[in-house]
């Protein structure tokens, strides 16, 4: 049974988010995408007539992954009584994903050149911002919290050491304005 012609392009942008990982944002090509889809290199062209609407299309599905992991944070936040260790927790096993963590930092470079892409870099760090405000004593500890833990998970990405959650969690305390230090 021959795939309906949205199927078709779901395929294409899943194999897009795919190889970004692997081939970064400017590794890029149709032919790539088209092999890793098994779709014909026409069917890239077809859906996405620039390479820039195939990349701006596979990073909005990142998006949609880190929308999910947003709300598995929120659940596994909410349930915890200690929540600068819990969040610690949280940002350890994100930065193992280094799938993930090489996606959106090439998300994070293509919004730097492409304004248009901003919105879907804030997806992360905004969410974020939100999701701490319950735990924070005000919006701008959150998003100071938000910005610490991004800083964090780019050094993860430069660096092979696990995350220290001991030292991350005392700092998360500090930044929330909610915990000692």
């Amino acid at each position: 049974m021959r795939p309906s012609a949205e199927e078709r392009r779901q395929r294409i942008i899943q194999a897009a988010h795919e190889l970004i990982p692997a081939v970064g944002v400017q590794g890029l090509t149709h032919r790539l995408v088209a092999e890793r889809a098994r779709v014909p290199l026409g069917s890239t062209t077809y859906y996405f007539a620039t390479l820039a609407d195939l990349v701006d299309a596979a990073l909005a599905a990142a998006t949609d992954v880190t929308t999910e992991c947003l709300r598995d944070w929120s659940e596994r936040l909410e349930a915890s009584t200690d929540v600068p260790a819990t969040l610690a927790e949280l940002v350890g096993e994100w930065v193992e994903d280094g799938e993930q963590l090489a996606t959106w930092n090439e998300l994070y470079t293509a919004a730097g050149h492409r304004p248009e892409l901003r919105a879907l870099a804030r997806v992360w760090s905004d969410g974020l911002a939100d999701l701490l405000t319950a735990y924070a004593t005000d919006q701008a500890a959150a998003r100071d919290a938000a910005a610490f833990v991004d800083g964090v998970v780019m050094h993860a990405l430069i660096r092979d050491e696990p995350v220290d959650s001991a030292r991350l969690a005392r700092v998360i305390a500090v930044l929330l304005g909610r915990y000692p230090a």
